[in-house]
Parts: C-alpha cells; structure tokens; sequence
C-alpha cells in the first residue's frame, strides 16, 4: 500500500490522458486508493486456453502432430483455463515426447505441480491464521453452502467471518454469489493438496465449535 502511495500518489501527478494500470491480489488495495475502474480477470475459455498452451508447448497456435491433439486437451482441461497453469505446463512439456506426456499428465492426477501450487499459495500464505482456518473450512465443509449459515458456523469458532470472509472475497480466495459461498476456480488445484495436510486441523476446529455449541445449550 506504501508503495502505490509514493509511486502514484494523487491523480493530480499525471497529465491528461495518463493511465495508471494497478495489479494486485487484493481489491481491497484498490478501493483504498480510490481507482476510477476496477477489471476482475477471468479464466479462459477453451479455445483460447489450447491457444496459450501451444504457444508455450509447440511455440505455434497450432497443434503439430496428431499424437498430441488429445493429450494436449488434457493438459488443458487439468489446468481449467488458468494462465499460470497452461504456462507452466506448456513450457515444461515443450520438447518432449508423446510417452513423457502420458507420464506427465498421469503424474499430474496425482501431485499437482509445484511451481504453480508455490505461485498459488501466495495468498493463502499471507492471511492471518483466523483467516486461514476459514478458508480450510469453507473448503473442507462449507463450499457451496447458503453464506449466513456459513458465517453462523464459523462465528461459533470464534473466527470472525463477517471480516474474514470479506477479507477472502476481496483476495479472490472465496466468492459469493446470491448468497452462496464457494472457492474461486483458480484455487481448486492447490486446495486439493493443501487440504491433504489441514484437514485433521480442521476437523478439530468443527468439533470445537460443537463443543462450544453444546455447552452453550446446556
């Protein structure tokens, strides 16, 4: 935020017709800084991801060698039109055989790649450990669910979802729509693995809130 401050400062220190182009993780940032627009990025579709991918695999938008046309759709559906993923992966199969492809995308259905899990995680690693414990439960529990029995929930924990989910929202971590709270696609790949070392945390942090429920009943 510092930064932004002693770059950009106020409107006023740039001529007509400037534009100021401001990337962040978190929109929050943004609505301190007063933007005049804010552009939510979305994943591709699938036309254009093959597109991205090729260019990265084959350097050309266009699939060389018929061997490759359907693992390449795989590569494309595992990566569910995020950038950094078809970048990545692109890059690491680009001159390599049909046999090391297979051996690749079945590695894949296993461990996710870990460049782009180390890329993904950023955002997650920054959160507070309350925040963290939100996204774990949303993600084990909760994703999909009707938002006020969310927040009910997580309020039984002492987790302060009001703040907390917003805090989510505002990283892309966590969207709401009509009132339904879910994770973002970007982070579906990484959540997998993630969840893999939290859940025993998480699943003592819902037996916490039953237990706090229970005596509060009592």
């Amino acid at each position: 935020m510092q930064h932004l401050k002693c770059l950009v400062g106020r409107h006023d220190w740039f001529g007509l017709g400037s534009r100021i182009i401001v990337t962040t993780r978190d929109e929050h940032l943004l609505q301190c800084c007063q933007v005049d627009d804010v552009y939510m990025p979305i994943t591709l579709n699938p036309k254009d991801a093959l597109q991205l991918f090729n260019l990265k695999a084959f350097h050309s938008d266009m699939v060389p060698k018929d061997d490759f046309i359907e693992l390449s759709k795989h590569v494309v559906n595992y990566a569910g039109g995020l950038p950094l993923a078809l970048e990545v992966l692109g890059s690491f199969l680009c001159g390599r055989d049909a046999t090391q492809w297979r051996s690749t995308i079945e590695r894949l259905k296993r461990d996710s790649n870990k460049e782009i899990l180390d890329k993904l995680r950023i955002s997650f690693d920054g959160l507070e450990e309350r925040e963290k414990n939100i996204f774990l439960d949303i993600a084990c529990f909760f994703n999909k669910e009707e938002k006020g029995f969310v927040i009910k929930i997580l309020d039984g924990c002492e987790f302060f979802p009001d703040i907390g989910i917003d805090v989510h929202i505002k990283k892309s971590l966590v969207k709401s729509i009509t009132n339904i709270c879910g994770c973002m696609t970007c982070c579906k790949k990484w959540e997998e693995n993630l969840l893999e070392k939290n859940v025993l945390i998480n699943l003592e942090n819902v037996a916490d809130c039953g237990r706090k429920r229970t005596s509060i009943i009592s």
